[in-house]
């Protein structure tokens, strides 16, 4: 039997020490306790952690609680992804502590109001509130990174895992604005051991399929790419625009999924031959699968469905969205400038596969 064990289901900040765990390679047993009163409430976890908080974990006898302070801990004990001198010592500790302090809250908040929440209990006041919050600290996290990979220079520590497994959940968010922080954020969780740790946050991944349609112009291509639509995204750009996808449940044709999300974010019905451009899982383990598609799709006939959000704030009143409010074609330099992070890989593949010269010459439609 493995002498240490890991307390708390990985959606909680469990997930910090399963991380560390295994990037260290340990033995250990994940007890999956959940938080409340059937869970970390109960007198026998209170025994280990009277905080009623978790994780904790029982290394061979000895408790310790607060996740980071598991990290450190473990790193430190097992002289791995521990800084070798006093100075990078303090700055992991420094980096641990900045993380709690500046931007556990914010990101917590975000998240909740941006995708955890149903959207009739999301606050749109807070999520403003929390990114605004969150500008000044993710600046200084962008301008540490100019000096190397990494937080303490070109090696991956337990300083970037705790900052990273911290803000884990920003990697939905539009940082266009600190592209250091976006890069690096994505680096660490598509770390092994990250995604390890995110593949228990939930017993299935979420799943979106879409339709990256694309047009010659001569020698040249160009793909459609479509911008959010409502008050959240109105003035963002780089960084913010995506392919029309949608998300679907098990046992649901993804590539019907992917025609119908077409036309409900442009209103036009997609035909032809769709080329198969695979699946891309992103950072926080949600999978999207995507085809390619010629045509010539409109702008000036772009139809989007609608959604409702109380808007301005806590106004009591309700305004209406498009969910797509605008549709442009790019090259594919600038899509890529344009496009979600995780999505450029579709790009990349699409002009990959067009080289074929099995892919020129047409044999795709254009919409209805």
């Amino acid at each position: 039997m493995s002498k240490l064990r890991i307390y708390g289901v990985a959606r909680t900040r469990a997930f910090r020490v399963l991380w560390l765990a295994n990037e260290l390679g340990l033995d250990y047993e994940h007890v999956p306790i959940e938080i409340g009163p059937g869970g970390a409430r109960k007198a026998d976890y209170l025994a280990i952690n009277p905080n009623g908080r978790l994780p904790a974990i029982a290394d061979d006898g000895f408790i310790l609680w607060e996740s980071l302070a598991i990290t450190l801990y473990l790193a430190k004990k097992h002289d791995r992804l521990y800084p070798a001198t006093l100075e990078g010592e303090a700055k992991a500790w420094q980096w641990s502590l900045w993380a709690v302090q500046e931007v556990d809250r914010g990101v917590n908040i975000w998240s909740l109001h941006a995708r955890r929440l149903p959207v009739e209990d999301r606050d749109p006041q807070r999520l403003a509130e929390a990114l605004k919050v969150l500008e000044g600290p993710f600046k200084v996290l962008d301008d540490a990174l100019a000096g190397g990979a990494y937080l303490l220079g070109e090696d991956f520590t337990v300083a970037d895992l705790n900052v990273a497994a911290v803000i884990s959940r920003a990697i939905d968010m539009d940082l266009s604005a600190t592209p250091r922080l976006a890069a690096w954020l994505e680096r660490c969780l598509e770390r092994p051991a990250a995604r390890a740790a995110c593949a228990l946050r939930a017993i299935m991944p979420k799943r979106s399929a879409g339709i990256l349609m694309f047009r010659r112009r001569g020698a040249e291509i160009e793909v459609l790419l479509v911008h959010p639509g409502g008050p959240f995204w109105a003035k963002k750009d780089a960084g913010a625009w995506m392919i029309p996808k949608g998300e679907y449940s098990e046992g649901e044709d993804a590539l019907v999924v992917a025609k119908r999300e077409f036309e409900e974010e442009t209103g036009a019905r997609p035909h032809g031959h769709f080329l198969p451009l695979g699946e891309v899982t992103q950072a926080g383990r949600k999978i999207v699968t995507v085809w390619g598609l010629e045509g010539d799709f409109d702008l000036a006939t772009l139809t989007s469905n609608r959604f409702e959000l109380e808007w301005p704030p806590k106004s009591g009143r309700k305004a209406s969205f498009p969910e797509v409010d605008r549709a442009q074609w790019f090259s594919p330099a600038d899509a890529r400038q344009k496009i979600l992070p995780a999505q450029r890989e579709f790009i990349t593949r699409l002009v990959a596969a067009l080289g074929d010269p099995y892919s020129r010459g047409g044999g795709y439609g254009s919409p209805a």
